[in-house]
């Protein structure tokens, strides 16, 4: 039987997708920094006793310490993700590089993708669960501070809008519009933050947020914080499901699995074309981005 001819174009990486997987990571670290720093804020907020903080107050951190736990899971979940994908990029680029090196430009059979697709679905699953559980929190959460009756002036109300105006302004520092500085990127990437800005769904409805609201001030305390609480309600939930589900794609190895579905029957492939050095060397720049995005202690290469 011939060998399967493969067109290297079919190969070539899709920079939208690597955008919707930069973007949908950038979502979900998002969601971290807001809720870890939310707690931090919380810290400062003097209870409503010298002795003790009363129940609502209470509940209002208990479900602040259940969203951290949420975000943390969440984050280990899409490092594992993004990892796999980063390994999938490297391993795609060196396999096009060693096939343009033989005679026959003759792709070699492996099961690295299928390793990778596997650890996907099960670092998905987790995700899942955890944004979930999360979406619960959120909601759990936005009930107790509207139980606790923010808008009035009570004492224990001037307490909490002293600290959702610290909350409000985190956001706006965060999501200012036109700031792309990142926290969360490395410098590996050139360009890497401002393509995870522009995709991410999240970043875009905050900044949108943060510059049609303005900061609370006094008389305002109702309307602005009317705008906090929606945004907790409606906008990060969402916006954590739809990265979730960006986040469960593998869209890249479709084509190379089924590729490796007639290899494993024995049919040999190589490939076709002139770029194959252009193409090795797209793969490696995507490789790059998401290492970038990487914890310092996550190696793709390995």
């Amino acid at each position: 039987m011939p060998p399967l001819g493969v067109p290297v174009e079919q190969l070539r990486p899709d920079p939208a997708y690597v955008q919707l997987i930069l973007g949908a990571v950038y979502d979900i670290r998002i969601c971290s920094k807001i809720f870890d720093g939310w707690a931090t804020q919380l810290d400062k907020v003097p209870s409503s006793s010298k002795h003790k903080p009363e129940e609502r107050e209470l509940a209002l951190r208990h479900h602040l310490d259940l969203l951290k736990e949420d975000v943390s899971w969440c984050s280990r979940a899409t490092d594992e993700i993004l990892l796999c994908h980063a390994q999938f990029a490297y391993v795609t680029a060196q396999r096009i590089d060693n096939a343009s090196k033989s005679w026959l430009k003759g792709l070699k059979y492996g099961t690295d993708t299928t390793r990778l697709a596997n650890d996907i679905s099960q670092a998905s699953r987790s995700l899942s669960k955890h944004v979930t559980q999360m979406q619960g929190n959120l909601r759990s959460f936005v009930s107790a501070l509207e139980k606790m009756e923010v808008g009035k002036k009570t004492s224990t109300a001037r307490r909490i809008l002293g600290w959702l105006k610290y909350l409000f302004n985190a956001l706006a520092s965060i999501f200012a519009l036109g700031s792309i500085v990142s926290p969360f990127l490395h410098s590996v990437g050139p360009g890497a933050s401002t393509i995870a800005c522009a995709a991410s769904a999240l970043w875009k409805a905050a900044a949108a947020f943060c510059a049609d609201a303005s900061e609370v001030n006094e008389g305002k305390e109702a309307e602005s914080i009317d705008s906090v609480l929606i945004f907790l309600k409606a906008t990060v939930p969402k916006e954590a499901q739809r990265a979730q589900k960006s986040l469960a794609r593998f869209d890249e190895a479709l084509f190379v699995l089924g590729i490796e579905a007639r290899m494993k029957t024995g049919r040999r492939v190589v490939l076709r074309g002139p770029d194959l050095a252009a193409v090795v060397q797209e793969w490696r720049e995507v490789a790059q981005q998401y290492q970038s995005v990487l914890p310092d202690d996550e190696d793709p290469d390995n």
